[in-house]
């Protein structure tokens, strides 16, 4: 699996990798360091490969993957050098930007997995910046969707978050590859093992009419 973010934690990509490691699967895991991790680490039985970055250029090196190769030269040193002394199977990518390398890595004879963990184009497109006039000239979000159909088209399977975006990644890519749709849930074993009850939050409630929401509030996301 390649994530360009520390891990953990990242709900979505334990989740997976966990019910890959319950089915016999060996998850190895290359991500970022942004401080003093241990480079190697066996996390709930994922074997975490970090390398160092600073959090600003991973961040520049992200914003810029369209106008300068230094996102593409970073990672592409790493995986080569993690696939030619490591034996895998298939190459797992977490969201569209890291897909860039997926020509790259096919050279490696492997197969390639990506997994769109959100509706990135969209996402990029309505962030506050690129309605600037200097986000429209050096950023170019129509891009993002050209980009998105050019690297989806070199990889062997898709996984998405929702049936729309299933059926929006079909039209796109005008192909029948293999999608499939894995929701952003929780872990039922994990999830509240480390909250802490607070004193009386029950007898302040007690008869009312309550509706949570649990999550972050997001202008980009309508919210």
């Amino acid at each position: 699996m390649l994530l360009d973010r520390e891990f953990p934690p990242d709900i979505r990509v334990e989740n997976e990798a966990l019910s890959l490691l319950k089915q016999g699967h060996t998850i190895h895991l290359l991500s970022y360091d942004f401080g003093n991790r241990e480079k190697f680490e066996v996390y709930n039985g994922i074997k975490v490969h970090r390398f160092n970055l600073s959090k600003q250029l991973a961040n520049k090196s992200l914003g810029l993957i369209l106008n300068l190769p230094i996102y593409r030269w970073i990672w592409m040193k790493r995986v080569s050098e993690f696939l030619e002394k490591t034996k895998v199977d298939a190459v797992h990518i977490h969201d569209l930007p890291l897909c860039i390398l997926a020509a790259k890595i096919k050279s490696f004879g492997v197969k390639i997995v990506a997994d769109m963990h959100e509706n990135y184009p969209y996402l990029v497109a309505e962030q506050p910046y690129m309605k600037t006039a200097f986000g429209k000239l050096v950023f170019r979000k129509q891009a993002w969707f050209v980009k998105e159909k050019e690297w989806l088209g070199e990889v062997d399977e898709i996984v998405c978050v929702a049936e729309e975006m299933k059926d929006r990644l079909m039209k796109e890519l005008g192909t029948t590859k293999k999608i499939a749709v894995v929701p952003n849930t929780y872990s039922f074993n994990s999830f509240g093992v480390g909250q802490v009850e607070v004193e009386n939050l029950k007898e302040r409630f007690r008869g009312k009419f309550v509706v949570s929401y649990i999550g972050g509030f997001d202008p980009v996301r309508g919210i």
